[in-house]
Order: C-alpha cells, then structure tokens, then sequence
C-alpha cells in the first residue's frame, strides 16, 4: 500500500520531505545533499530489498545508474525506525525526484507529481494505483483534473496517486503503458493496468472505478 499518512508526517518531521506548493511534496535540500554525499553509493540493503520483490528483482539493472542505492542509505540515517518495505516504497518514490523537478501546473489535488521513468517500480511495488496522465492547454484535461479532485479529494486508503506529464514521457508511456496522449486515468491492480479511461467522461464512470479499485478486498 500506499506510505501511510503517518510515514509522510515523519518524513516531513524529520527533514525528509517538505511541501512544494499545495499537496505537493519534494525532497529537503538538506535529504538532497545527504544523497549527493554518498556518490551514488551501492547499498546491499537496497539491493537486498529489491530482491525480494519479484517484480523489481528483474528491473536491478535500472538502479546502477541513479541515486536509488544512496536515497536508501540516507532514509536509514534520518528514519531508522521504519521498515525494509516501507524504506523500499519511499526510496522509490524519492528516487524519481531527486535531481528532477516533475510538471506539477494541473497535477490533480492530492496527487504526487513524478517523472514518467519512476512509475514502472512504483507500480511494481504498490498494490493499487491510479495515475493521471495529462498535457498542457488541454480543456478535456482540465474536466478529468476537476473529476479526479473531487472522487480523490481525501487520498483513498490502501491506493497511491500518481500524475505523470505525458509529453516528457512520450515514448515510455506509449511503450509500457498503450497511453498516447492525455487526458488518461490508469487504474491498477498489483502492477497491472486493471482499467483506463481515455479523454474525459461522466463524473459517475469515473467515481464507479475510483470505488471498484478502493473496494479490493485486503
């Protein structure tokens, strides 16, 4: 599941994260220059981690090149108390942006804006998901941004919500994701794209598959 809202908290407790605009989150300068320190250090936790997520054992070779390995070991110094998977979760979810500064102009409220690169281990490691993908001057964009506000304005329990700017991540969406173009809502189930919704359609379809995913049985 998704980091818990007591997890965020105590990121932001204890210099982690900080906010970057309404409901946005970004990484501390201080969490930053940690990360930096470290050179890119390779962390046998890390690594030892991945491994036990199938679906991430066969994507290690896409860690030997960012600073995923240093986000970890920089997460054990500033929140010791929290556990391997959740460590795992917020490394990846932080990897995605550090160094990088995602779209965030018409980001739905409380979706996490990410790089479109990030999200193929996030949904590997999250069970359920929904993730926005959008373009800019786009007027059907802006009625599925007011539809998403409005069935996720309280972040559901159990799903992460994801926004990725489609034009910056063209290829890979089209490639991995059969997404050509925004406005599209991806629903996802353990990895797998469950449902989608291309363009924008009636605030009711849209409710009717934010509660289908929400209403998994544990």
């Amino acid at each position: 599941m998704e980091p818990t809202h007591e997890i965020m908290a105590l990121l932001s407790e204890r210099g982690v994260i900080e906010e970057a605009g309404e409901n946005q989150i970004r990484p501390t300068a201080t969490f930053v220059d940690s990360v930096q320190d470290r050179s890119k250090t390779s962390s046998s936790g890390f690594k030892s981690a991945i491994n036990d997520v199938d679906k991430l054992a066969a994507l290690q070779d896409t860690y030997d090149n960012t600073d995923a390995g240093s986000v970890y070991a920089a997460l054990t110094e500033f929140v010791p108390e929290i556990s391997d998977d959740e460590r795992l979760r917020v490394t990846l979810l932080l990897d995605g942006l550090v160094g990088e500064t995602p779209e965030t102009a018409g980001v739905p409220d409380p979706f996490l804006p990410i790089p479109g690169e990030a999200l193929p281990s996030l949904l590997a490691t999250y069970e359920r998901a929904i993730v926005y993908v959008w373009r800019n001057d786009c007027a059907p964009c802006e009625l599925v941004r007011e539809d998403l506000e409005m069935h996720c304005a309280t972040q559901p329990e159990g799903v992460i919500l994801l926004a990725v700017y489609g034009p910056a991540s063209a290829e890979l969406l089209q490639e991995e994701y059969d997404v050509a173009g925004g406005p599209t809502v991806l629903f996802v189930k353990n990895g797998r794209v469950d449902a989608r919704l291309l363009g924008a359609h009636s605030r009711e379809t849209l409710g009717s598959l934010v509660e289908d995913l929400v209403d998994v049985p544990e």
